[in-house]
């Protein structure tokens, strides 16, 4: 199983729209099924900085990502942090809505905002991949040689 399947299975339809690495550190670009795009990263446990809580985690501190940090679960030996592109002055990508999800939005008017595109999501994956290489490094966290492929961090 990999990352999308675990959000699928929390109910969330969505697609692999970029995976990469960056700092050393494995990212990813969803997009989902309700028109917008969240992005992951993923740092090594380390207990007492990086153990898989976004609103505690000292790794967190110094950050700034795109409507900050939403998302974290510690799989295994890494911690996958994320953040969405669903907030106020987000809007949907048309590109990405689901048939259902069309019928649900169609009637609504528009609330307006920018479409957060997959490049504008990568980009934001690679800062944030830096912020959070440098957090490890002023903290002694050495990041290991061989990292997984994101998408294999949850089995």
């Amino acid at each position: 199983m990999n990352m999308p399947a675990l959000i699928l299975m929390k109910g969330t339809d969505g697609v692999i729209e970029e995976a990469g690495l960056h700092a050393g550190l494995p990212y990813s670009v969803l997009g989902l099924a309700m028109g917008h795009r969240c992005g992951y990263v993923a740092v090594p446990f380390a207990p007492g900085l990086a153990q898989g809580d976004y609103s505690y985690d000292p790794i967190l501190d110094d950050v700034d990502v795109h409507g900050g940090v939403t998302y974290a679960n510690r799989v295994g030996d890494w911690v996958v942090y994320g953040f969405d592109c669903a907030h106020v002055g987000d809007a949907r990508d048309t590109k990405l809505l689901s048939v259902e999800y069309m019928r649900v939005f169609s009637g609504l008017p528009s609330m307006g905002g920018v479409v957060r595109s997959r490049g504008y999501v990568a980009s934001q994956c690679r800062e944030f991949a830096s912020q959070l290489r440098v957090a490890l490094v002023e903290h002694g966290v050495s990041v290991p040689a061989r990292v997984p492929d994101i998408h294999q961090l949850v089995s």
